[in-house]
C-alpha cells in the first residue's frame, strides 16, 4: 500500500477516506490542513475521485485532476535467460509503461514498450551477469504504479573473449 497526502481546508474531527467509494485503510491527520491516506489494495485500477468526510463535511478530490491508481510493475519472466551485449531480451509481467526504464545490475538499457505486459530491450554494452530491473516514475496525481521491480534470478552474460598472447613475437609481413 502507498500513502498519500491531501492538503484540506481546515477541518475538524476524525476523517474517512475513500477511492471510488473503496475505503481507505489508514488516515493520519498531520494537522488541521493535512491528512496522509493509504491507498487501499483494493482501489480500483485508473481514474479515481477521492471523498474525504471530517466533522461533517465532505471534501472531493477535484475531477479537473484525476488521481490515477497504477498497477505496480512486476516481473514474471525474461528470456532468453543469457547472451553478450546486444542480445534482445523480452521481459514479461505486469504494470509497465511507455517510460518504464530497465536495467541489467548498473547499466541503463534501451527499451521499448510493446504493451502493458512486455516490454523489449537490448543488453547493454559493458553489461555483466546481474538482475534486471524495471522501474518507472511516479506520474502527477498518479500513486502505485511508481517504484520498481528486481528479478531475483540473474541474466547471465557470457565473459567476453580475452587475448591471452600470440606466437611468435615478431615477423616480416606475411608471417603466420
Amino acid at each position: 500500500e502507498s500513502t498519500i497526502s491531501l492538503y484540506l481546508t481546515p477541518f475538524s474531527g476524525t476523517p474517512t477516506a475513500t477511492f471510488n467509494g473503496v475505503p481507505s485503510p489508514n488516515v493520519l491527520v498531520v494537522n488541521a490542513n493535512r491528512i496522509q491516506v493509504k491507498i487501499p489494495l483494493t482501489a480500483p485500477l485508473g481514474s479515481n475521485t477521492i471523498h474525504v468526510t471530517a466533522g461533517g463535511k465532505v471534501f472531493a478530490h477535484p475531477t479537473s485532476l484525476p488521481f490515477s491508481v497504477l498497477r505496480r510493475v512486476r516481473i514474471t519472466s525474461f528470456s532468453p535467460t543469457s547472451g553478450p551485449a546486444g542480445t534482445v531480451v523480452f521481459i514479461n509481467g505486469t504494470g509497465f509503461r511507455t517510460d518504464s526504464r530497465v536495467n541489467f545490475g548498473a547499466w541503463s538499457a534501451a527499451v521499448s514498450f510493446i504493451n502493458s505486459n512486455t516490454l523489449r530491450t537490448v543488453v547493454p554494452s559493458g553489461a555483466t551477469t546481474s538482475t534486471i530491473k524495471v522501474s518507472h516514475p511516479f506520474g502527477v496525481g498518479s500513486f502505485g504504479g511508481g517504484g520498481e521491480f528486481t528479478t531475483s534470478s540473474f541474466f547471465t552474460v557470457p565473459p567476453r573473449p580475452t587475448l591471452l598472447g600470440f606466437s611468435p613475437v615478431s615477423g616480416p609481413p606475411g608471417t603466420v
